[in-house]
């Protein structure tokens, strides 16, 4: 990991990192600070590491499993500007964990994967008054719009390595709307706002030509998402059945999730 650390390419996995570089050259700014949360090893599927390495950049990368932890802190310790966060980030305690870091309020990208209430954890950044130029959030891919679905926060939850976890495109986009933020972008599992008073030009995609292009119609969609071939018959439901699907497919998850048919353009 500390040797592939070193090589200059996309470690983002589906081309974050790329695609947030190109609204970064948008901004006129000197000043460029990062907070990833769920920061994993700090490299692979890193939408940060790049910007880690770039002196020109402060950051901060929290992970909370230990053994993920470690290798983080090993491959970081020669970046000068980062600083590390061993603890479980929540909706309860992201804003202390942001004050107590020094980040600043209008800070430059937000990566937040944390597989599970992701979507309460960037609501409570953004009422904080936190203002980030751009957000990379992870979506559950597998539910297409006008699907509106998210995990609530448990505190005694985590991910069981199953179907259940963060949210829809369809709910992201309404919560960040709030926010007056335009989704930009969205790469297969990973969907990119921008804050709309720092990118007026920027057009806001709707969730349905988003998802179509970003994730079902990617030509090798079906070979990157093994794991989704058991769900895949949602794309082809209607509305009512997707609800009565996914209701299905989580009863072993019932009153921790939000769920219901949102507007096709959300």
């Amino acid at each position: 990991l500390k040797r592939m650390s070193k090589k200059n390419i996309d470690f983002s996995g589906h081309g974050e990192t790329a695609a947030v570089k190109r609204y970064l050259k948008d901004l006129n700014t000197n000043k460029k600070f990062y907070v990833d949360i769920g920061a994993s090893d700090g490299v692979n599927s890193s939408s940060t590491l790049e910007f880690a390495k770039d002196d020109e950049w402060e950051g901060l990368s929290i992970e909370y499993d230990q053994e993920k932890f470690s290798k983080l802190k090993y491959i970081y310790k020669s970046f000068n500007n980062v600083h590390l966060l061993n603890k479980k980030v929540t909706p309860d305690n992201v804003e202390l964990i942001f004050r107590n870091s020094n980040v600043p309020k209008d800070l430059t990208f937000i990566n937040l994967d944390v597989d599970s209430y992701d979507l309460e954890i960037i609501d409570n950044i953004l009422k904080s008054d936190f203002k980030p130029d751009i957000v990379s959030i992870e979506i559950n891919e597998k539910i297409p719009p006008p699907i509106y679905f998210k995990v609530l926060f448990n505190e005694d939850h985590y991910w069981k390595g199953d179907h259940f976890y963060g949210c829809s495109l369809t709910a992201a986009k309404k919560e960040f709307s709030k926010f007056n933020y335009t989704l930009a972008d969205f790469k297969l599992n990973n969907a990119i706002f921008v804050n709309s008073v720092k990118f007026p030009q920027t057009k806001n995609l709707d969730t349905l030509t988003a998802y179509n292009t970003g994730y079902r119609d990617v030509e090798n969609r079906k070979d990157l998402f093994k794991y989704n071939k058991d769900v895949e018959v949602l794309l082809t439901l209607d509305d009512k059945k997707s609800v009565e699907f996914i209701k299905n497919l989580y009863k072993k998850y019932e009153n921790m999730y939000e769920l219901s048919i949102g507007e096709i353009d959300e």
